[in-house]
């Protein structure tokens, strides 16, 4: 039978047979106690001084007919047993001492003081109290054995002696009342039950439609409320079906209420001040915990364990909007505020509680974790949708803890804020922490499962120790509840390290945005960790795409090794105090790259941080944008780094860094810096402009880099400089060393026929050719660049090449210049540019614009040397490459 079935059948018996069976039966007779020894075989005629209790109860158990009723005379009288009374096996036994305070010592028995066994019992008004000895204890105070049905147990005064006595002076039993095999419809209500060994409360197998805290109507009042203190376990619960409501149960030595069976109710009861957890559950499946306070408790407030599965703990599973009636309150529990542990414990539901806070939005915080998931814990479901939240805050550890646990759900979570999302209530460590925890979901494909991850006292979410398979999708993490607003948490946004293959941001096309933004270091830091993927996250940038809400140092940064990778698609990294994007001592083949030809949006922006756009360290074998493939003719961008405060991009000490289809514009120094010992870098960018440096610096020692940018404009330095000094002359037999070896430009040597311009430069060196617009800047300084195509063949092992000119024509060219690249791919400084001459007899050039990657615009210009120098220049063909 599935567990649908089983809860409806559950739910069926709770209101048929409590309703069948409300209605207490009509006496026979009346029996009065007015004696309170311990006498036997008294007729209780009516008499003076002829009826003890125990007499009462034999004649009504060997009467012919049911129903009858027991009184007493007088107040305040003990009745000391001497042997234990005998069971109740009549049917329709009440019992009442009716407010005259009847005391019954059981004197160190080893026995119940009522055994009931008949159906339709009812014992009220009694105080019962087993031993006054610590080595002598009566088992039980009151027994419902076999047999028994519809028994009502209310307004008692169980294993109290004495108010004004500590229990450890006046021990009153073992279990307060104990009710096993076979029995149904059990109403215990209106009790105060202490100072036990045992259980307050214990309900064995084979028990149905036990409710402790609820009369046999369903009504739950005050009056209803037992107080169940000082004993091992308040309640033990094995059966099944079991309603637990309205409760306090407090000062336990070991746990307040301990369930092992299935579909119980744990509702609206006061569980604190206990030994150990305040809810224990122990492999139940289906039980529903809500609108309960648990708090103080010595350990966890909830703890769920050793196969536990189906339970849920706040709203139900089918829950979709906030239920305020459903809300426990969690706080100030010794350890976690909920615990669910052990193979098995699997599939709980946890919502809509409030774990951290007392009622009225006090902080009281658990001392351990909000709510910790470990050791096989699996596919439990931690938050839901819009409105069904865990409001998780003020705990001396993280907010939630997943640890050797796999395949959970944790979506729609205000994790370190108030409730209104606009105030910090931090956790003691990280907002969310997983330990060894793979292949969980953080947030979730809509953006009703957002977490809001914000100001606790670590990082926001932090994946640590072979956390593997996890992702981290459509969470708001140092923000308010709107996204648009710092509430940072006071180290990382998110902290992946020694963690592999996990997705931070969209999985999916339509998956909603990650923001990380205000967090007091890295929005999101990599160490040590590979195969990352993050995808469309808004880093520094609030929901809104225009609120800067920068994290203190980098937007994201790369350490320890971090290899493989990919920051990509539609991602904003802007505002930060450091860098956008930093990689330093990280591993090989990271990417940072737009997703061209995808479904998914291909941009990637990286600006206004307070640094460098890129700062990359020590880390080889980096791709920027998409791969080198794309030469020439980026007529897109997928990377856009721009308006950071220094530089666009630094390559410091890294080799084979690769970046084409980019734009660096707009930075306050160089658009790009190559340093240190950088080698084999090769850059195809779509445009360098407008930055308040050079276009691209090579300095120190970096050599072997080629450099192949689309488009400069409007630079405040040179288009390429090699040793960030200016503009350097050539040097003869081009041998100096120093960045790119300090390669000499391109010179012209004939220009004047245009089928065949003559040029030199260094041994079989490609010429990059550039038309230089509307330009009058000897040096390009603040001019257009843009790259046109190479000469044919490039240059020859004597360094000579020429191209031919006016094969085909449709461009009218002003002026050009040239940059070389060698063998090794060092790249030259852009030659000098001038007008085309008219010593030559031309006025312009007419050239062919190459339209499509594949076909090379040579162009041609002169620029004419002093009294005895060569004559600087270029020249402009049109060749397919094919």
């Amino acid at each position: 039978m599935n567990r649908t079935i089983i809860l409806l059948t559950v739910l069926f018996l709770f209101v048929v047979q409590g309703t069948a069976n409300a209605a207490p039966r009509v006496p026979t007779q009346t029996l009065t106690v007015d004696r309170y020894d311990d006498a036997s075989g008294l007729p209780c005629s009516g008499s003076a001084n002829d009826c003890t209790l125990r007499s009462a109860i034999e004649i009504v158990n060997s009467a012919p007919i049911p129903n009858h009723r027991i009184q007493f005379t007088g107040v305040d009288h003990l009745i000391p047993l001497t042997s234990p009374l005998p069971p109740i096996t009549q049917d329709g036994v009440v019992i009442d001492a009716a407010n005259r305070n009847i005391q019954i010592d059981a004197q160190g028995l080893h026995a119940a003081i009522f055994v009931i066994s008949g159906d339709d019992a009812l014992i009220e008004d009694f105080r019962l109290f087993g031993t006054r000895t610590s080595n002598q204890q009566t088992s039980n105070i009151i027994l419902i054995t076999a047999g028994a049905d519809n028994i009502r147990i209310r307004n008692n005064i169980i294993g109290d002696y004495l108010d004004t006595q500590p229990c450890g002076g006046w021990l009153g039993g073992r279990t307060g009342i104990s009710i096993g095999g076979n029995v149904s419809n059990i109403y215990i209500y209106g009790n105060s039950i202490r100072c036990l060994t045992g259980s307050g409360i214990y309900v064995g197998p084979s028990v149905t439609n036990v409710r402790i805290g609820e009369d046999e109507n369903g009504d739950a009042f005050t009056a209803q409320r037992n107080t169940i203190t000082e004993a091992l376990h308040g309640v033990t619960i094995d059966a099944d079906a079991v309603k637990l409501i309205n409760n306090t149960i407090e000062d336990s030595s070991s746990d307040g209420v301990e369930i092992s069976g299935d579909n119980n109710i744990v509702e609206r009861n006061t569980l604190r001040d206990n030994g150990a957890h305040g809810l224990d559950v122990n492999g139940g499946t289906g039980t529903a915990i809500f609108r309960n306070t648990i708090a103080r408790n010595t350990t966890d407030g909830i703890h769920l364990r050793a196969g536990a599965d189906g339970n849920t703990i706040g709203c139900g599973l089918l829950t979709t909007t906030y239920d305020a009636t459903r809300t426990n309150h969690i706080y100030d529990n010794g350890q976690d505020g909920i615990h669910l542990t052990g193979n098995g414990t699997t599939l709980n539901v946890v919502k809509c509680n409030k774990i951290g806070f007392a009622a009225g939005a006090v902080d009281l915080g658990n001392g351990g974790v909000g709510m910790r998931i470990d050791e096989g814990a699996d596919a439990n479901i931690i938050g839901g949708t819009t409105g069904t939240y865990n409001l998780i805050g003020n705990n001396g550890g993280a907010g939630i803890l997943i640890k050797n646990a796999t395949h959970n759900s944790i979506g729609d979570n205000r994790i370190g804020v108030n409730e209104a999302g606009t105030a910090a209530k931090g956790n003691g460590e990280d907002g969310i922490a997983l330990d060894n925890g793979d292949n969980n979901a953080i947030g979730g494909s809509d953006e009703a499962n957002r977490n809001i991850i914000s100001g606790n006292t670590r990082d926001g979410i932090e994946l640590r120790f072979g956390s593997d398979g996890n992702a981290i999708t459509g969470n708001f993490i140092g923000t308010n509840l709107a996204g648009n607003a710092a509430i940072g948490n006071r180290e990382n946004g998110i902290e992946v390290r020694d963690s592999n293959n996990n997705v931070v941001g969209r999985d999916e096309f339509d998956d909603p945005i990650n923001v990380v933004g205000g967090n007091l270091f890295n929005g999101i830091e990599l160490e040590n960790a590979d195969n990352t993927l993050l995808e469309t996250n808004f880093i520094g940038v609030g929901i809104d795409q225009t609120s800067a809400v920068g994290n203190g140092k980098n937007g994201i940064l790369l350490i320890g090794g971090s290899a493989e990778n990919i920051i990509q698609g539609s991602s904003l990294i802007a505002h930060n105090a450091h860098s956008g994007v930093t990689l330093v001592n990280a591993g090989l083949s990271n990417q940072i790259r737009g997703v061209f030809g995808s479904v998914s949006d291909p941009w990637i922006e990286i600006f206004e941080n307070g640094q460098n756009g890129i700062y990359i360290q020590n880390s080889d074998d980096t791709q920027l944008s998409s791969p080198p493939s794309a030469m020439f003719g980026c007529t897109f961008s997928e990377l856009n780094v721009v308006n950071n405060t220094l530089k666009g991009i630094v390559n410091v000490d890294a080799d084979n860094t690769q970046m084409s289809c980019a734009q660096v514009n707009e930075n306050g120094q160089d658009g790009i810096e190559i340093s240190g010992t950088s080698r084999t870098i090769s850059f195809t960018v779509s445009a360098i402009e407008n930055n308040g440096g050079s276009g691209v610096a090579v300095t120190g020692n970096a050599v072997q880099n080629r450099l192949t940018v689309n488009r400069f404009d409007g630079n405040a330095g040179i288009p390429i400089d090699l040793g960030d000094d200016g503009f350097d002359s050539n040097d003869a037999g081009d041998g100096d060393s120093g960045p790119n070896t300090r390669i000499n430009h391109p010179l012209v040597t004939d220009g004047s026929n245009l089928n065949d311009v003559q040029g030199t430069a260094c041994p079989f060196c490609e010429i990059l050719i550039y038309e230089v617009v509307g330009g009058s800047h000897p040096q390009h300084i603040g001019e257009i660049a843009v790259l046109r195509g190479r000469a044919f063949g490039g240059a020859d092992a004597a360094g000579n090449w020429d191209a031919c000119v006016s094969c085909e024509g449709i461009v009218t060219i002003e002026q050009a210049a040239f940059v070389a690249v060698d063998l090794n791919g060092n790249t030259s400084e852009m030659s000098l540019s001038a007008g085309v001459p008219t010593a030559i007899g031309l006025q312009s050039m007419e050239v062919a614009e190459g339209v499509a990657r594949g076909w090379l615009l040579l162009l041609t210009t002169m620029l004419v040397g002093v009294s005895g120098l060569l004559i600087e220049g270029s020249a402009i063909a049109l060749r397919e490459t094919t």
